[in-house]
């Protein structure tokens, strides 16, 4: 959806929209590369010291962290942002980032794009489905939103991450080249684990970083994304968030907390976000309309945290937008 003042910030940046929407597949490919190293540092070094308590407390995060990380490259490749050969670039959002999420760019992309068309109303699927579920209303307390985050650490993300399998594998009406594709993918992955009696570290180094970090964060960024704003414009539905390299590692790796940006203008790949916005950041129209947070903990009132909590806002994201 595009909307009076979307147009005009697109006339007047239309030179600039083009040339930030240009693709540079060596920067996606090494991105890539980036997130798995250090995944592969973090499992060799547990590995390597046996599973240490301290050392693998500490590679459970980082390994969450760079999960969620794959998980927003994978949201690239949904927009078809990694690569300009179209074919390369579902290979490596499926291969590289989707499938060892238990994901599928397909399936996602089926979802996701509607959402776009669609945001914040009856007609977007992601809205559609947290509509009158208590944990997706908002304004709330800071304590309200604690009791939303203490189910991770009581276990909740395993059932989600088996509802995420169950859909992938069950439920999920894909062509049969991709279930092909998942085939290749699990088939050998899976005969690995079992070859190797990798079953321990499989969980300890992937299952637990999933459920208990990288599930917790995207949800939390989900809410940054268009929860606890004004929902009176298309520059308002979502925020940016101008935060620190430690929030951003954590919460918003990749430009995801440029949000508001890519729902203006989801040619523009990961890289070229920041700059993209400090550019418009000279256009009175972005600057003054568009929702520009501080920070996701850090930043004061300005911070998501403050802006969704009780008496923060007096708008609900129970007030739907009409399509």
């Amino acid at each position: 959806m595009i909307d009076d003042l979307d147009k005009e910030i697109l006339k007047s940046s239309k030179d600039l929209i083009k040339e930030k929407s240009r693709l540079r597949g060596y920067i996606s490919l090494g991105t890539i590369l980036i997130d798995w190293i250090i995944i592969s540092v973090c499992i060799y070094t547990s590995v390597k010291t046996q599973l240490n308590p301290f050392i693998t407390a500490i590679s459970i995060f980082v390994i969450g962290t760079r999960q969620h990380a794959l998980f927003i490259l994978m949201h690239e490749a949904t927009h078809n942002r990694l690569s300009n050969n179209s074919k390369f670039n579902d290979f490596l959002g499926d291969f590289c980032c989707a499938f060892p999420l238990f994901f599928s760019n397909l399936g996602y992309r089926l979802n996701h794009l509607p959402h776009h068309m669609h945001v914040n109303s009856s007609k977007d699927p992601d809205w559609a489905r947290k509509k009158g579920l208590k944990d997706w209303e908002f304004p709330k307390s800071k304590a309200e939103i604690g009791k939303v985050f203490l189910k991770y650490a009581v276990g909740f993300g395993f059932l989600e991450m088996l509802m995420f399998i169950k859909i992938i594998f069950f439920v999920a009406k894909l062509p049969t080249r991709h279930r092909v594709s998942q085939a290749v993918f699990y088939i050998p992955v899976l005969s690995g684990v079992v070859y190797f009696d990798a079953f321990l570290e499989v969980f300890a180094l992937w299952i637990v970083p999933y459920a208990m970090v990288l599930l917790p964060i995207n949800r939390f960024r989900i809410i940054a994304e268009h929860f606890g704003v004004e929902y009176n414009r298309e520059l308002d539905h979502s925020r940016n968030v101008i935060t620190n390299k430690i929030e951003e590692f954590i919460f918003a790796p990749h430009g995801a907390n440029y949000h508001m940006l890519h729902h203006l203008f989801p040619s523009i790949p990961f890289y070229n976000l920041k700059a993209l916005h400090d550019r418009l950041m000279n256009n009175k129209i972005y600057r003054k309309y568009g929702h520009h947070s501080a920070g996701y903990l850090m930043g004061g009132d300005s911070s998501v945290i403050n802006e969704v909590k009780q008496n923060a806002s007096k708008i609900s994201p129970s007030m739907e937008r009409v399509a």
